[in-house]
């Protein structure tokens, strides 16, 4: 908690720091602005400031968030009267403002996305940032001890969680993207751990409303500002950007304060200002490759200042403001380039071509800005712009531009594909590009940018005002990019991304201007107020309806600790062989510091290797994990311990925006590795193999796992097989095969082990228990083979309602070895998890029930086992979860003999029947009986027609040893 004080000192650091800072380099503006205003440019300033001071101490792997937080603290106390300074009488918007900030960040915060699952840019980020916090390192140790050995190098492509990069020299890893945004995302950790990491870009989102607003303020009346800033802020796009931990929104917030600047300076002619806008615009370069552009934007712009005609006001001072602002520009790039390629050089190299394009560009912009065009050309060449012809001309050409863009190119064939270097293939949707981007901003809205288009270039080219020049560079810059392919996977709300920083706010500012210039030529304030009023309406209505989906909902909720819970678990030093799906490597790898081993599962090669670390660890007493999206080890119900999270998640489509929010369920099994290096114990009473994957058993023919009551089964293809390593500390006594499913008039199934038919008999439908015949096995072979051959059916051809195309041959639950007699169990569990030596009857599917196990019986279940000479059952446990409507009497029989009998009046019971008294018996028999009822016959809105009697828990049958004499 100590730590955390400390290091929210980087708050209060660059918000009076920030003040300063923003005071001294803007003092015009600074003054004339609103105070909340002015708290927004200045913590925008102050991040930005405070760069170095995260960047440095993290190059020397010396991060410390508490330290950095204390610095922030001295910073606070000499910059304590900077705001007392500079304060100003309150005004009625201010504190409007203020509470509209203050709302959205609380909002976004609550809301925001638990961003810890790797696989996606935004786990990069996270689980990045939180290894700095954590160990102050900007790059990370090995997944596992060895992985640099030539002989297991080949395990890193299957053991990273994306975005790695692997320094064979250094061994040791570094990470995609420069580390800038990380950077802010580690000390907002140090502050507040993962919820303070999450809140550091709803944080941002608040801040972001204020600098839109105070740019939009300086071109539009207030009411028209405030419904753009709504426009803006509640976007979906924004809103959900802002809550995942992402690069663009700190890009905007540069983006969007120093065009507030740019504005400025051009405004009063102040070359302080211009640069200052400048230097926040070019240090977008520190946190994403395709701020480069803005560069190219910057560049441009000076080069428009620097050619001004000779008789335009303040020629000289505005030509010097332009020049300058490209050296500035062109330095400040450099510099994030260096930092780029020190940082992260593998992910920069592979952008080397389009970034020399970028630099190039913005080089020789920057360079004609210092060419001595001669006084008649620099005159001919901007009246040439000012005709009205050529800018009305150039609005007409991106009207019908736009118009192909939304209504014809996404229809007009043959589609793009992706390129081989985006690591992906099919069709880029980058035809839809404009059409997707008015799915977010609206068609009418859309129409309105294109108007407040017109306005703002006749404002430049035909009126000489250059306040807008800046906003324009940048803005173009990107949207003629991405409009044209966005370069990014197709499914939304991700294809839009690249959109976010300054194409949809641009749209948003433009269509504003639109608005009020529509509204302008109303026949008077009245008929203007009505527009706007209905405008208002519109527009909220259209945001409201977008945003629906996600406005109110947490995505990713409880990821934080579902990935803590199975930290906890896996004890320290331990190595871990997994095969969990990327999502969960990041944080488990660089958070929690997990040692972890993976091969990808259709690469041989990585199996082997992953095997002999494996087995080179537990040749040296370590402790081996396995964690698994299914069961990776035997009698998993005992062996492993099972971890599940089902959270939100935003369905993924191509047609934008996004409206449907579905669960997503993970699991994850740990347990832990025997000291043979297999997931079954040779010297287990009985193992169990087919119902799920185990480690160290080769297999082929089966398809994906499934559950039902907590019971793992697979459905063969036909001709399923195992691969045993035989290491049986005995022959096996016995066998059998638990079969829940066949073909829809029962299949022909054959298994033989080792070569010798153990099983060939026709299996109905329903399955069933059979014994296997394993005489004739030669057990000592180094790999028996088990094979399970059957016929096959297609779903879809044999049941008129399936849409099941899969060739399907038997659903197998199991196929249990029995080495020895069963071993003294103080206490089994009947009812739910298969056994094949129970047989049970009188019994409906598994049910959950607010997250318990719960079953229906008929009204008369019966459950038959048997029992080793050493052990025999004293205690029956059994907890019900609902009885019929008019109670019941629940009568209990043990080999016939009633042990129970008591009436039932409430539907949460637990029923202890003592069976000390009983004689003992090698087999048992046990009846729960009750009355039963018909559902439909007692509810009026249900079809159930079933009969049901009694909804059971599961039964516990204590165990106790039987002396001998």
């Amino acid at each position: 908690m100590f730590g955390m004080i400390c290091a929210a000192g980087f708050l209060t650091g660059i918000t009076w720091g920030g003040a300063a800072v923003a005071r001294r380099l803007v003092p015009s503006w600074w003054q004339e602005a609103w105070p909340v205003l002015r708290l927004a440019l200045a913590i925008a300033v102050g991040l930005l400031a405070a760069f170095p001071v995260l960047a440095v101490p993290a190059w020397f792997g010396v991060f410390s968030p508490p330290l950095i937080g204390l610095g922030g603290w001295i910073v606070t106390w000499f910059c304590r009267h900077t705001w007392r300074a500079a304060a100003s009488s309150s005004v009625r918007g201010n504190r409007v403002l203020a509470a509209a900030a203050s709302g959205l960040i609380i909002w976004n915060g609550v809301f925001a996305t638990e961003s810890i699952f790797s696989g996606r840019d935004q786990g990069v980020y996270s689980n990045h940032a939180a290894h700095i916090a954590r160990t102050g390192e900007l790059r990370a140790d090995a997944m596992f001890e060895g992985l640099f050995e030539p002989g297991n190098f080949g395990l890193a492509s299957g053991s990273q969680a994306g975005g790695y990069f692997f320094d064979t020299a250094a061994k040791n890893i570094y990470f995609q993207f420069a580390p800038t945004f990380a950077l802010y995302l580690a000390q907002a950790f140090g502050i507040g751990a993962f919820y303070g990491l999450f809140a550091f870009n709803p944080f941002l989102s608040g801040l972001n409303a204020l600098l839109f607003f105070a740019l939009a303020r300086r071109l539009l009346s207030p009411r028209i500002a405030a419904l753009t800033t709504a426009y803006f802020a509640l976007n979906i796009s924004q809103i959900w950007i802002v809550r995942i931990t992402l690069s663009e929104v700190l890009t905007q917030t540069w983006l969007l304060a120093g065009l507030v600047l740019l504005h400025h300076a051009l405004s009063r002619l102040d070359r302080r200002t211009f640069t200052s806008g400048v230097v926040l615009l070019a240090s977008c370069t520190l946190a994403r490759v395709d701020a480069y552009l803005i560069i190219i934007a910057i560049c441009g712009l000076g080069l428009y200042l620097a050619q001004l005609p000779d008789d335009h006001p303040h020629v000289d001072r505005l030509r010097d403001m332009g020049r300058r602002g490209t050296l500035t520009a062109l330095v400040i790039s450099l510099i994030a380039l260096a930092w780029g390629y020190a940082t992260s050089p593998g992910y920069y190299a592979d952008f080397n071509l389009k970034l020399g394009m970028m630099v190039g560009c913005a080089g020789v912009l920057a360079a004609l800005a210092w060419v001595p065009l001669g006084p008649r050309f620099r005159a001919r060449l901007h009246a040439g712009l000012a005709r009205r012809g050529v800018w009305e001309g150039g609005v007409i050409l991106l009207a019908i531009a736009a118009g192909y863009a939304v209504f014809v190119r996404p229809h007009v064939e043959p589609f793009a594909d992706f390129v081989p270097s985006m690591g992906q293939l099919g069709r880029d949707y980058r035809e839809n590009s404009l059409k997707d981007l008015g799915a977010y901003l609206s068609l009418p809205g859309m129409g309105f940018a294109l108007v407040g288009l017109a306005v703002a270039l006749r404002g430049v080219l035909q009126k000489r005002s250059l306040v807008l020049a800046p906003f324009l560079a940048v803005w173009f810059s990107y949207s003629l990019l991405y409009s044209y392919n966005p370069y990014i996977s197709v499914d939304h709300i991700w294809k839009i991304r690249r959109f976010v920083p300054i194409v949809i706010p641009g749209f948003v500012l433009l269509a504003g201007m639109g608005l009020a210039a529509t509204l302008a030529r109303s026949p008077s304030p009245r008929w203007a107020g009505r527009g706007l009023g209905a405008a208002a309406i519109g527009l909220l209505g259209f945001l409201a309806f977008n945003a629906a989906p996600i406005a109110f909902t947490k995505l990713n909720g409880g990821g934080v600790a579902f990935i803590e819970r199975i930290a906890r678990a896996i004890p320290p030093h331990a190595l871990v062989v997994t095969n969990v799906y990327i999502p969960l490597l990041g944080p488990l790898q660089l958070v929690e510091g997990v040692e972890m081993v993976r091969a990808l599962p259709d690469v041989p090669a990585q199996q082997a290797q992953a095997k002999q670390v494996v087995d080179r660890a537990l040749a040296a007493g370590r402790i081996v994990m396995t964690l698994s999206t299914t069961p990776w080890t035997s009698q998993s119900e005992k062996s492993a311990q099972r971890f599940s999270l089902t959270h939100p998640t935003l369905a993924r489509t191509t047609n934008p925006p996004p409206r449907e929010i579905k669960p997503r369920t993970r699991h994850a099994y740990l347990a832990r590795l025997s000291p043979s290096g297999l997931g079954f114990e040779p010297t287990a009473s009985t193992i169990r193999l087919g119902a799920h994957p185990l480690y160290g058993v080769a297999e082929s023919g089966f398809l994906g796992t499934e559950t039902s009551g907590g019971n793992s089964f697979r459905w063969t293809t036909g001709d399923a097989r195992l691969r045993l390593p035989g290491r049986f500390s005995h022959p096996p006594l016995s066998a059998r095969v638990d079969i829940v499913g066949a073909g829809p008039d029962g299949s022909r199934v054959q298994i033989s082990i080792g070569g010798k038919v153990a099983f060939d008999e026709m299996v109905p439908a329903s399955g069933g228990v059979f014994a296997l015949d394993v005489a004739a096995v030669d057990w000592s072979q180094p790999e028996v083979e088990i094979a399970v051959r059957s016929g096959t059916f297609v779903p879809s051809q044999a049941y008129p309602d399936s849409t099941d195309d899969r060739t399907l041959g038997v659903r197998l639950a199991g196929i249990d070895l029995r080495v020895r007699p069963a071993a003294y169990e103080g206490q089994i569990t009947l009812g739910f998890r298969r056994r094949t030596d129970v047989r049970e009857a009188g019994l409906y599917l598994p049910e959950t029930i607010k997250g318990q196990d719960a079953r229906w019986t008929d009204g008369h279940a019966t459950f038959e086992m048997d029992f080793g000479d050493a052990t025999q059952p004293r205690q029956l446990t059994i907890s019900t979860v609902s009885i019929p409507p008019r109670g019941t009497r629940l009568r209990v029989r043990w080999n016939g003999v009633e042990v129970e009998d008591v009436d039932l009046s409430d539907a949460a019971n637990s029923v202890v029947v003592d069976l000390h008294d009983l004689p003992p018996s090698r087999h048992a028999r046990l009846e729960i009986i009750s009355d039963a009822f018909v559902p439909a016959e007692f509810y009026e809105n249900s079809e159930d027609a079933r009969s049901l009697g009694i909804m059971i828990a599961p039964l516990h049958l204590t165990l106790e040893p039987v002396e001998t004499p």
